[in-house]
């Protein structure tokens, strides 16, 4: 098996998550979580572990100091300031330190750095929406406004660490993104790319994958696209098809 990277993409509540489930033996699956609940949809086991990593919660008093210096402040002014908690805000660390070293929630076992894990295995990140959080979290903490430069700053984070995680890895990899609609500033209209930092990282995400899939849902059925209108897609394993059934043997054992 050579390795794949798998973009999937798509709205809440279309499968994403729950399509790991179809990556079965002999590949090993390792799961970044970064919203709850991934025990609800996955079973731990010898060959499935997760460690979880959520954005920061702003606490209440942060929350009720910048609601004030927004009313008191100009913009600009509160651009200038620096953030007095930003040392709470280190999330987008611990999920690089969980890739650096990867040890499982659930049974404690240590499995190293993920760029050594094997190439029969599997790294997942569930998913963009929360990483990019916790970019822009590490660069304005607690500050009620980013600047320009902040932004340009936590997109290059998320750029950076997706092309590290595509490029450098062994195993393949899955990084599951919800979608916005945003303007192609290519060919002109409007797409609907992933949810991330700003329009101009959206287009650049899917060009590191092998496949980028667009999940959705009909009735209570899952489904895969690689056709589907509108929407930043690529296939080199799987068929350009719709309604294609959501089972990752056919990008593993491809």
């Amino acid at each position: 098996m050579s390795k794949t990277n798998v973009l999937l993409t798509g709205p809440i509540g279309v499968g994403k998550t729950t399509s790991l489930r179809t990556i079965a033996a002999p590949h090993r699956l390792f799961v970044i979580p970064t919203e709850p609940g991934i025990d609800k949809i996955l079973v731990h086991s010898d060959r499935v572990h997760w460690r979880y990593v959520a954005p920061a919660a702003m606490d209440w008093e942060t929350m009720t100091r910048n609601a004030d210096l927004t009313n008191k402040m100009t913009n600009d002014a509160l651009q200038k300031m620096q953030s007095p908690t930003r040392q709470n805000y280190r999330q987008f660390i611990n999920l690089l330190d969980a890739c650096s070293d990867f040890t499982c929630d659930i049974c404690g076992e240590n499995f190293g750095p993920v760029d050594e894990l094997p190439a029969e295995d599997v790294l997942a990140i569930d998913g963009l929406s929360g990483l990019s959080i916790m970019a822009m979290d590490l660069v304005v903490g607690g500050k009620p406004i980013a600047t320009q430069p902040d932004w340009g700053v936590a997109m290059g984070h998320v750029e950076k660490l997706v092309n590290k995680l595509c490029a450098d890895t062994k195993c393949s990899f899955v990084l599951t993104a919800h979608v916005d609609r945003e303007v192609d500033e290519v060919m002109g209209g409007t797409k609907i790319m992933v949810s991330t930092l700003g329009r101009k990282l959206a287009p650049k995400i899917p060009r590191f994958f092998d496949e980028v899939v667009y999940c959705k849902r009909e009735g209570a059925k899952f489904l895969w696209s690689t056709i589907e209108n509108g929407v930043d897609q690529k296939s080199r394993r799987l068929p350009m098809e719709d309604n294609i059934v959501p089972d990752f043997a056919q990008l593993l054992e491809a």
